[in-house]
């Protein structure tokens, strides 16, 4: 595949479904992969795929704000129970986790933006 940031640079880079869900997927945590969608300099685009009962850890970025939906399943972040199309923000610096639902896997699509270099 075709690198997404160098395509950016002089024309837009789409992905239908199939192209998506068939991108390299990376194992992030027990039960979490991690797919690159496309980045630059100052953000990173990319989804998470977690079966159920997985968790993304307690952790911070100091740098960067994350901008999150959930397109499917259902996620437990900031004491709240989340279902499919909600969005979250978390500020930078701040801590947070994401613990998917013991009762079904979960997409998560993010968007990473770096508030400082």
């Amino acid at each position: 595949m075709s690198d997404p940031a160098a395509l950016l640079a002089t024309s837009q880079f789409v992905l239908d479904a199939p192209g998506v869900t068939g991108r390299h997927r990376e194992p992030l945590y027990p039960g979490v992969e991690s797919t690159l969608l496309w980045r630059n300099e100052r953000a990173t685009a990319g989804v998470l795929w977690m079966s159920a009962g997985s968790v993304v850890p307690e952790h911070r970025h100091a740098a960067a704000e994350h901008h999150v939906w959930l397109a499917e399943g259902q996620v437990d972040v900031a004491d709240r129970t989340l279902t499919q199309g909600a969005y979250w923000h978390v500020p930078p610096s701040v801590e947070h986790a994401v613990h998917c639902s013991p009762a079904c896997d979960s997409v998560v699509f993010y968007l990473y933006l770096r508030t400082r270099p």
